[in-house]
């Protein structure tokens, strides 16, 4: 199959060795004769440097964008200065400062082997489990409350699936399951595909929720009670199971008798009838109003009722109330706080993703009401593990969710408690703490910090006594680009609003694509269930790719424009874009590419090594063999450009503030190309300058400076990953074609098993960006 790049790689981070400057202590910074604001220090440089910036794709500089829904996507508008009123909303052509010192920043950081100054602050990791480790047993919440603390327990109702082969013509209940259930009340599927996005009309199917008269009723259907035998086991009934399409070791639920497919409410079926039904509640986790729920949910739950659960006379269930009397016959089981908490973090996790998630049975909660906690009577998928309780062996809950395939978070076991292995800081701080943004713990400021400006993180509670949090300004001060003048054919497509593609590519933790083993063989990497700061690092800060400089003239709309995403496309189960899958998606005006913007960058205090640095940061190589990632859309092709510095001028600020310095040059040295007819003429006064001849200011010479400072893989890196002539193959997300975008899963699932199927390092021996394959066979 075909080979691939994926839309990012890394600059790979080492334990100090920053020789751009030394790092600082506090006490330190605040005696420098130079990293400060207050006085121009001798022998330091300051002054500006004019840039020239080219688009070589459309560029997306986002300022503010729409919430989008799942009937339309997400409207972005492009940043606005105060001086382009004029412009209607969306049509400035300026490109932000802070959008430019970002960029160049996060590269000096970089090149440096600095503080990664933003860094985001995801305090663990959680991922997707595969399907093979879903949740199937369901359970009932209840709670109660003792001196104003709330415990949360469960009360088991359904099996889960069960594996085989047969024993003896029984399914083998696995050991930890042994004592859990009350009774053999295997869970019932309804509806299908179809009909469960068609029941939110009045009097439709709802989840049971006792708080609510309406939805705490009670159901029947015409199903087998069964019972465990004398062995704990579940003896055979081939024709009255669910099993695995196409396998028989696969029990998943059980079929409805005599064809009866749909529940009927409980109060409505004839006394003379009822004995042939069995009662029970719904499992509705509802998709009518939930458009981007997967197509691949087929199926809700009828779940029967054990016979311990008393039902009314208006055919309603209300919560049951456990007593030293029924306790055996419900079977009720504590919650770990431990779980709970878990439970609370990753739900909350997925709010602040996407605030519509996780979804939970519909009907069950006010719309939306977050945070999403438990409450009594909630349904629940659960698992079990053995634990020892007050001296004896139990079947003690150890997850709780709201969906079959929940996700998952890595955690170890710290003083026999469950806990987090932490996330991102954890991870970066295993290699060197002083790369981690400013805070109490840190001691020394790095070089970029220096430069670039920091503004100390205070843990909120965290007592720092009596000082304020640090803080450094800025040496550096970049501006707004502006556009050259006169030029043609400014909008991409005309100005027309483009739908991009879905912005989206995998993310942390992903073993195989984030982290590398620390020691032993590259491709030995552990799941992600496994990850540990004692065997893995990270591969270092996240670069996007360009696509390729020139693709094939016959190349797909998919190569060619991969940024476009195609409305008419059509999904699983013949779903449109329009079918609810519109927010994941955003439409915006472009900048076109070819392009030509000026912006300035002024510095004060500056050593030789830092300005260098500087200068190979804004322009690593010459001839355009490095260009730049800007904007937002990086990983599906937008925002490459090429800077090239046009001038360098230095001021002695000494000199300037003396009597005979009042009526001299401004710039006396630096560096200029030698046609500065096109400058714009807001840099008339440097295009008219005279500096001082010689090489000891040219980008050449200082950006040589520069690299031979630098660890010899940050700087290989940084030169194969930025060069859009060493991309070999497409660029796209992990999939199985060019436009697989929404089944990125797939390629994982075909791939899995290949231990070739991640990211290689980039360093200093690498002679080429590595690439994927679509399939390993």
């Amino acid at each position: 199959m075909s080979d691939f790049h994926n839309p990012y790689h890394f600059i790979p981070v080492k334990k100090g060795d920053r020789r751009h400057g030394p790092d600082l202590t506090h006490d330190e910074m605040e005696k420098s004769s130079h990293v400060r604001h207050d006085v121009y220090a001798a022998g330091k440089f300051s002054g500006k440097i004019i840039c020239r910036l080219t688009t070589k794709t459309p560029i997306l500089n986002g300022d503010w964008q729409s919430e989008g829904t799942t009937a339309q996507p997400r409207e972005v508008r492009n940043f606005r200065t105060e001086a382009d009123a004029q412009f209607p909303q969306g049509f400035s052509t300026d490109l932000a400062a802070s959008s430019l010192r970002g960029m160049v920043g996060s590269l000096m950081e970089a090149a440096s082997n600095s503080t990664l100054r933003v860094l985001e602050d995801k305090p663990f990791y959680s991922y997707r489990p595969l399907a093979s480790k879903s949740l199937s047993a369901v359970g009932m919440i209840f709670s109660t409350n003792h001196a104003g603390r709330t415990t949360y327990g469960l009360l088991p109702l359904a099996p889960p699936t069960l594996t085989g082969p047969l024993q003896n013509g029984a399914w083998a209940i696995p050991s930890k399951w042994r004592g859990v259930f009350p009774e053999a009340t295997l869970k019932v599927y309804i509806g299908n595909d179809k009909s469960i996005r068609g029941w939110g009309v009045p009097g439709g199917f709802r989840s049971w929720m006792p708080s609510d008269p309406k939805y705490s009723c009670v159901y029947g259907m015409k199903v087998t009670r069964f019972r465990f035998d004398g062995a704990g086991n579940l003896p055979d009934d081939l024709d009255a199971f669910h099993v695995l399409e196409g396998k028989t070791d696969f029990l998943l639920a059980q079929k409805p008798r005599e064809g009866e497919l749909q529940p009927r409410l409980w109060r409505e079926i004839p006394d003379a009838q009822k004995p042939e039904y069995v009662p029970g509640i719904l499992r509705v986790l509802g998709a009518w109003d939930r458009p981007d729920m997967p197509g691949t949910k087929e199926h809700e739950l009828f779940l029967p009722l054990p016979s311990a659960y008393p039902i009314t006379q208006d055919g309603r269930l209300e919560m049951p109330i456990i007593t030293p009397r029924n306790i055996s016959d419900l079977r009720p089981r504590l919650i770990p706080d431990e779980v709970v908490e878990r439970f609370n973090l990753l739900a909350d996790e997925r709010t602040a993703e996407v605030p519509h998630l996780p979804y939970e049975p519909a009907g069950t909660r006010p719309a939306p009401g977050r945070p999403l906690r438990l409450q009594a009577g909630d349904l629940v998928y659960f698992d079990v593990e053995k634990a020892m309780v007050n001296g004896r062996e139990v079947a003690q809950v150890s997850e709780i969710s709201f969906s079959s395939i929940w996700r998952k978070r890595s955690e170890t076991l710290a003083d026999g408690r469950i806990a987090a292995i932490g996330g991102t800081k954890t991870f970066f701080g295993g290699i060197d703490p002083e790369l981690l943004p400013m805070s109490p713990d840190r001691t020394k400021v790095t070089i970029a910090e220096q430069l670039l400006g920091f503004v100390e993180e205070v843990p909120k509670g965290m007592d720092i006594g009596k000082r304020s949090a640090r803080a450094l300004a800025s040496r550096i001060r970049f501006s707004d680009a502006h556009l050259q003048p006169g030029a043609a054919n400014v909008w991409y497509d005309g100005g027309n609003p483009v739908l991009l593609r879905i912005l989206d590519s995998p993310k942390p933790p992903s073993s195989a694509f984030y982290f590398k083993p620390k020691q032993g063989p590259l491709h030995k990497r552990d799941r992600v269930g496994k990850l540990a700061p004692a065997r893995q690092q990270p591969m270092g800060r996240k670069v996007y790719l360009h696509h390729p400089a020139q693709p094939p003239a016959n190349a797909s709309p998919a190569v060619q424009q991969a940024w476009r995403a195609d409305p008419f496309r059509s999904r699983k189960n013949n779903h449109t874009i329009g079918d609810g899958g519109w927010k994941q998606y955003t439409r915006a005006r472009l900048l076109n590419a070819g392009l030509t913007y000026y912006f300035d960058v002024r510095f004060d205090n500056l050593t030789r090594e830092e300005l260098a640095l500087l200068v190979y940061s804004l322009s690593p190589a010459a001839d355009g063999a490095f260009w730049h990632k800007f904007g937002m859309g990086k990983s599906i092709g937008l925002g490459s450009v090429q800077l090239d510095i046009a001038g360098l001028f230095l001021v002695d600020r000494a000199q300037r503030y003396t009597a005979s310095g009042f009526t001299q040059p401004r710039y006396t040295k630096g560096w200029a190309e030698p046609d500065r007819a096109g400058w714009p003429k807001r840099y008339a006064a440097e295009a008219s300058a005279t500096v001082a001849p010689g090489n000891d200011f040219s980008p050449p010479t200082l950006r040589a400076l520069c690299t031979k400072l630098m660890d010899a893989g940050i700087s290989k890196s940084i030169e194969l990953l930025g060069d859009p002539r060493n991309i070999r193959f497409p660029v796209h997300v992990p999939a199985r074609t060019h436009y697989d975008e929404e089944r990125t899963f797939a390629w994982f699932a075909a791939n899995k098993r290949n231990p070739e199927a991640a990211l290689e390092p980039v360093g200093a021996q690498s002679a080429s960006i590595p690439a994927l394959k679509w399939e390993w066979k």
